[in-house]
């Protein structure tokens, strides 16, 4: 099956006890292996649910337990999710509705982070919910305020 990849902007973000990477559209070919490919190209997703979908497409990772982040490429607007590594199974858990709102989140925190407005924490969270829509505000909270928890 063939799918459109976006165009992906590279970056990091560093919090207190960890971050998000994202890949560059050529960058994140290569990051495929070990999700939707083996490292000899053999196909490692399946139809049934907890399988790695052939329709998702890592972008990142977070830092600190190195989950994947990635877009489910058969929908249009690029939600963009994160799932629990070495489980056993993918359950996937939207973090972002858009790819846009994914980035602009990102840029958001980092804006945040460097004039010190992210030690309001309801106001923060607040305007990050505004921006992932649908997306879950508890995987902002803990990669944020990992302290606090």
């Amino acid at each position: 099956m063939g799918f459109e990849l976006p165009d992906l902007i590279e970056g990091e973000l560093e919090v207190e006890m960890g971050g998000i990477i994202t890949f560059s559209k050529d960058g994140s070919l290569g990051e495929q292996v070990g999700y939707s490919t083996s490292i000899n190209g053999d196909p490692l997703y399946g139809l049934d649910e907890g399988d790695w979908q052939e329709c998702w497409y890592v972008i990142g990772f977070e830092t600190l337990l190195g989950d994947p982040i990635f877009i489910n490429l058969n929908k249009g607007s690029l939600p963009v999710y994160t799932a629990p590594h070495g489980m056993g199974e993918w359950i996937e858990t939207c973090i972002a509705e858009t790819y846009t709102s994914f980035i602009s989140t990102l840029s958001f925190i980092e804006k945040s982070l460097q004039s010190g407005e992210i030690e309001n924490k309801n106001s923060t969270l607040q305007h990050i919910k505004s921006l992932i829509g649908s997306g879950e505000i508890n995987f902002w909270s803990l990669l944020i305020y990992s302290n606090d928890h």
